[in-house]
């Protein structure tokens, strides 16, 4: 059903293309692959809606997948639905616990929290996570990487070396401090 769909696509038919990757989520509607064809294959022909619905699926039947999650917010950023793009970004930073993995979505929200013209929320938003101890290191990092998405590079440093203090050692933060000096 995959290459009917994909070859009804390429001929230009819209709607042939479209019940097709609609009947290879009905043949398989635990697959969040197919969900994620239909969506794509919908986006492609201006069926925003219909590929919305079909990426909200995928990310119900996917549970906690973080990526599946970031392709929803992807999506509904380009769609220019900013404020439930941030919203689902935040669910995929709360499950993701990497550093590297939450400093990427950091990158990606600090763009939309600039045009919805809140970027002081975003910024509290991180210092309130930083209040919790077991969050402080992480969140300090996420917030220097903020202050550097936005461009100042000065206020990226001093959260940084304010973690230098108690972990100069920590070779993934003497990284960080050195690209932002």
């Amino acid at each position: 059903l995959k290459n009917v769909a994909t070859l009804e696509a390429s001929l230009g038919n819209v709607n042939e293309a479209i019940l097709a990757a609609k009947a290879m989520v009905e043949s398989a509607p635990g697959s969040t692959s197919s969900h994620e064809f239909l969506a794509d294959i919908c986006f492609r022909f201006g069926e925003n809606d219909q590929g919305m619905n079909a990426l909200r699926e995928a990310v119900r039947i996917s549970g906690d997948d973080p990526e599946m999650t970031i392709k929803l917010a992807m999506a509904l950023s380009q769609q220019l639905q900013t404020e439930e793009a941030v919203e689902v970004y935040w669910r995929a930073f709360e499950k993701f616990e990497s550093i590297d993995d939450r400093t990427s979505l950091i990158d990606k929200l600090v763009p939309l929290y600039q045009e919805l013209n809140q970027v002081d929320s975003l910024l509290g938003r991180l210092e309130r996570a930083r209040s919790d101890e077991r969050q402080r290191r992480s969140m300090t990092i996420c917030l220097a990487q903020a202050w550097q998405s936005l461009g100042d590079l000065g206020l990226a440093r001093t959260e940084l070396e304010k973690l230098l203090v108690q972990e100069s050692r920590d070779t993934r933060l003497l990284k960080q401090l050195a690209t932002v000096c």
